[in-house]
Parts: C-alpha cells; sequence; structure tokens
C-alpha cells in the first residue's frame, strides 16, 4: 500500500466507506468522485423519509487538474420529529498541480479553497472548506461537516455563507436543488479566484 492508498485509507475510516478504483491516477486512488459514500449518519439509522442530494466534483481540465470531490446533503425527521441535516464535502488536489498555490505542500496546506454553489448562473452560497491536516507529500484534503436540528447549525468542519448577496456571513445548510451547479475554486491575492472542479446536483 502507498502513501496514498493509505491516506485516502484513513480518511475513509473517519467519514465513509471508499472502494478503491484500480487507475494509477491521483483521482482513481482518491476515488472521492466515484465511490467516497457520505452517507453514515449515526442517529439516522432508524429515519425514514430521507431527502437527499449530492453532487460529484470532477476537474474542469482533466489533462492540467488532478483532483476530485463529492458533497452530500441529507434532510430528515428522526423518530421524535425533529428536523435534522448533515451536510458534507470533500475535496483532494495534488500536489504539485497547476491549480495556483499548490506548487508545494506548504502552499497548499494554507490555500484558500471554496465551493461556489449556483442557480442557472446565479450564485447563491459559498462554503469554506478546512484543510486536513496531512501527512501525504502528494495530495492535500479538504473537508466540509456541518450538522444542524431544526434551525440550529452546528458547523463542525469548515463554514458556509448561504446568502451570498447580503453583506456579512449568513451561516447556514445551503438547500441544494436538482441541476445546481457547483464550483471548486481557490482564491489567490489580492482577489482573484482560479476554477478547477465542478459538479452538478442530483
Amino acid at each position: 500500500m502507498n502513501v496514498r492508498r493509505l491516506i485516502v485509507a484513513l480518511l475513509a475510516l473517519a467519514i465513509a466507506p471508499l472502494a478503491y478504483a484500480e487507475g494509477g491516477s491521483v483521482i482513481d486512488e482518491m476515488a472521492i468522485a466515484r465511490d467516497l459514500a457520505l452517507t453514515h449518519i449515526g442517529d439516522a439509522a432508524n429515519a425514514e423519509g430521507f431527502d437527499v442530494m449530492s453532487a460529484m466534483l470532477e476537474p474542469m481540465e482533466f489533462l492540467s487538474v488532478e483532483g476530485a470531490g463529492k458533497v452530500h446533503h441529507q434532510a430528515w425527521y428522526d423518530a421524535d420529529g425533529v428536523y435534522k441535516q448533515v451536510y458534507r464535502g470533500i475535496v483532494g488536489v495534488a500536489v504539485p498541480s497547476k491549480v495556483p498555490g499548490f506548487e508545494t505542500l506548504k502552499s497548499a496546506m494554507n490555500a484558500d479553497v471554496s465551493i461556489i454553489l449556483s442557480t442557472n448562473g446565479v450564485p447563491y452560497a459559498e462554503c469554506m472548506l478546512a484543510a486536513e491536516p496531512g501527512t501525504s507529500l502528494t495530495f492535500v484534503m479538504f473537508e466540509l461537516d456541518l450538522r444542524a436540528k431544526y434551525s440550529d447549525v452546528r458547523p463542525n468542519r469548515g463554514i458556509c455563507d448561504i446568502d451570498v448577496l447580503k453583506t456579512g456571513t449568513q451561516i447556514g445548510i445551503p438547500q441544494m436543488q436538482y441541476k445546481d451547479a457547483l464550483t471548486v475554486v481557490v482564491k489567490g491575492k489580492p482577489y482573484a479566484t482560479y476554477e478547477f472542479l465542478k459538479g452538478y446536483c442530483q
């Protein structure tokens, strides 16, 4: 087992089952865009009536970007009638990479990575991801993990602004709709952004 597969295995134990692909690229080894199922929620085991939305995040330019990701949103009423939500995401990017800021492991760990959500080309929310402390020299993982009971949101990793048109940050869980676009960007300095992954809700 090489370093990449070991890191992916450890990450998978923490957040979801992961089936390895047989290819040799970073995307295949991470298997995020195909095989990462962020569906295990302990207190939802006996729940019914799940509302589920998810999006696979794949490179916008396959020849120049090695990376992938997934976002998954579940909402349900538990046995006591309490409305709960889990919103999770993961993004992995190779190091070094042609993505700005991912030239070295140090710069990649400090990269400002976000997911922009939009409907019909109009952005409505932005989720800022948190870098996972890495032991890999070949890629960096970023995670998003938000939980909610009724309207009380608890950000475990990362944070989402659910109304980018308002001043300040409106913390919450984006209510994704079918065919909404998700675009992963890295923000440079002073204000430049670079889009490198994209997916659609389904």
